[in-house]
């Protein structure tokens, strides 16, 4: 009985409505923390991922130096290509004007091989726009045999140092007339017989030289 008496006292006592010093700011400092951790929850997410990110741009910034560092070293080869090209197309405008000079034709800075076409040119016209059998058989020669002297200098090395010329003679006035009346009036021959004797003194110095 007495035991019940005391369960019936304390729950009493416990039942009491108790009053909590500061309850109110306890409550708002614990909303506070509790939206700080939510909050600091939140940072370290985003920067988990900022990190990520960080990384990707990273390993991405490597690549691109690679690829930087890939495409500097073939411009740097380009450049020694392009040098080369143009030692290579100097040397052969200077021979190519000199085999002209020989044939004698005037040379001016219209008579030259073209870098981008690799096409003769004389009096600024192509070997394919010239009408004269004659220029156009001296223009070819010129050119062929500026391509030989070429690789006399190492700038041709697969070249096999082989010419092949078929009807020499037939601009060079050396058959028969009335073949010539046959010809088309546009077609002009080479009756000069010191420029067909430089033609075959060429075609002789090429011979010895590969």
């Amino acid at each position: 009985m007495k035991c019940t008496t005391i369960s019936k006292t304390a729950i009493i006592e416990f039942s009491k409505q108790t009053s909590v010093p500061f309850l109110s700011q306890i409550d708002s400092i614990n909303s506070i923390i509790n939206n700080f951790n939510k909050d600091k929850e939140i940072i370290n997410e985003c920067s988990i991922r900022v990190h990520r990110k960080i990384d990707e741009k990273n390993k991405l910034i490597e690549e691109l130096d690679k690829e930087i560092e890939r495409v500097h070293k073939e411009l740097k080869a380009l450049k020694i290509k392009d040098d080369k090209k143009q030692k290579i197309f100097s040397f052969l405008n200077q021979k190519y004007k000199s085999y002209m000079k020989r044939l004698k034709y005037n040379v001016t800075q219209d008579t030259f091989i073209d870098e981008n076409k690799y096409i003769p040119y004389h009096d600024g016209a192509s070997v394919f726009d010239h009408e004269s059998g004659g220029l156009l058989e001296c223009m070819q020669i010129s050119y062929l045999a500026a391509i030989l002297s070429n690789r006399n200098k190492g700038y041709a090395v697969g070249h096999p140092g082989l010419l092949l010329l078929d009807s020499l003679s037939k601009y060079l006035g050396t058959i028969k007339p009335e073949y010539h009346q046959e010809q088309e009036q546009g077609e002009e021959r080479i009756n000069d017989p010191e420029m067909y004797e430089e033609i075959y003194n060429i075609l002789i110095e090429l011979s010895s030289n590969n």
